[in-house]
């Protein structure tokens, strides 16, 4: 689901969705306000450890969603070269081999950044 805009004052946008509703305010200031199964599994996660604040953690989440969104894009893109490029062939071990050598080398080069 989409967020949609509930209103606007005083340079304020009101953004909600099933799960979080959030107020951005002038500058860089932002009020999030989530449902309260949400704000357990945040505030667990700070802690834990796993994260040092709640704003780090929601930074996080932002960064991935944003992550997922240009993964989506890529996906899209290449979709229609996909159903372009002919009908589709068998697997061999040697392509699941590849694709596998191909995943571990981008899993070591994320870990070492």
């Amino acid at each position: 689901m989409q967020p949609s805009f509930e209103g606007r004052s005083l340079g304020c946008y009101t953004l909600a969705n099933a799960g979080c509703r959030m107020t951005v305010l002038r500058g860089n200031s932002m009020n999030v306000s989530l449902t309260p199964e949400l704000e357990r599994f945040l505030n667990e996660q700070v802690r834990s450890g796993r994260y040092s604040s709640k704003e780090e953690a929601v930074g996080k989440a932002v960064e991935l969603l944003k992550e997922m969104e240009e993964a989506e894009g890529r996906l899209e893109t290449l979709l229609p070269e996909a159903e372009d490029s002919g009908p589709a062939t068998e697997m061999t071990a040697q392509d699941w081999g590849d694709i596998e050598n191909e995943g571990l080398k981008r899993l070591r080069s994320r870990k070492s950044t």
